[in-house]
């Protein structure tokens, strides 16, 4: 009964969902990955594969957050998807 009403209150409260590209670029913003992960072959690998990335769009966030030009508003929602990943690997 416990699991049900747990996806009861699930259904009920409003989830945060930003778009993929927002996730991804928030993992390049001021380095998160790096910070995360630390510097490395694979975090290398990933950053050229973003930058790839960035140049289809580059207006996007992807791109910004690599060119360092989001604006405000755009750099809160990062910095907030960012806190809560560290909040979320913090519990682990």
């Amino acid at each position: 009964m416990r699991q049900q009403e747990r996806q009861n209150e699930q259904k009920k409260s409003p989830l945060y969902q930003p778009s993929r590209e927002l996730l991804f670029a928030s993992l390049f913003y001021q380095d998160y990955l790096t910070k995360l992960l630390g510097a490395g072959a694979f975090v290398e690998a990933l950053t050229s594969f973003a930058l790839q990335i960035a140049t289809t769009n580059p207006e996007g966030y992807l791109a910004k957050a690599l060119k360092g030009t989001l604006n405000d508003s755009e750099h809160e929602e990062i910095n907030e998807i960012q806190l809560r990943w560290e909040k979320e690997l913090g519990e682990i």
